[in-house]
Order: structure tokens, then C-alpha cells, then sequence
């Protein structure tokens, strides 16, 4: 922990999740804030399982990544999309083809 505050990466890692909770508070680019918040909980449950191993933590750790899996699962079918592997361009600036 004290690597990443000396290097400023905690601090980023802070503002990620505070605007990742906005957004999930709010109810504006819920499924985009789950995956951009799934990789700093994945890392989270990594220090608290593996490095750390105390029950309390190891609980939080659980916790944290269990409480972003659930919300990636409820926001699974508009994610669903981005797994396509070959899908046709669709650009913004084309008329929506009917």
C-alpha cells in the first residue's frame, strides 16, 4: 500500500472509485461503472485472500469482488454484447438500419 500512495496510484485508484459510485448511485452508466470497478476488485480480493489472509479482511476482500460480480450479472444482457468476437461497424454517424 505504501508503494501506491508514493507513487500517486492509490490516489487514482480513490477517484476511480468514487466516480464508479457516483455512477452507480445515480443510475447513469451502470454497466460501464461495473467493468471499469470489476479489475480494482478483482485486485482488492487478490491483497485481502492471498497477501493478507486475516478473517475479517479476507471476508471484505470476498465481499468487495462478490458485490461487483452481482452487478456485472444483473447488467449480463447489454454486456453480453461486448463479447461478441466478429460483429459489422455501426457507426453513430449511419442512419440505424431497419
Amino acid at each position: 500500500m505504501g508503494a501506491m500512495i508514493d507513487v500517486g496510484l492509490y490516489d487514482w485508484v480513490k477517484l476511480i472509485e468514487l466516480v464508479v459510485g457516483l455512477c452507480l448511485l445515480s443510475g447513469v452508466f451502470v454497466p460501464a461503472a461495473a467493468l471499469i470497478e470489476l479489475p480494482i476488485s478483482i485486485v482488492i480480493f487478490y491483497l485481502c485472500v492471498v497477501i493478507d489472509r486475516s478473517p475479517n479482511i479476507v471476508f471484505s476482500g470476498v465481499r468487495e469482488l462478490g458485490f461487483n460480480l452481482f452487478i456485472v450479472a444483473c447488467y449480463a444482457r447489454p454486456l453480453l454484447g461486448l463479447a461478441v468476437p466478429r460483429s459489422a461497424p455501426s457507426p453513430l454517424w449511419r442512419a440505424a438500419s431497419r
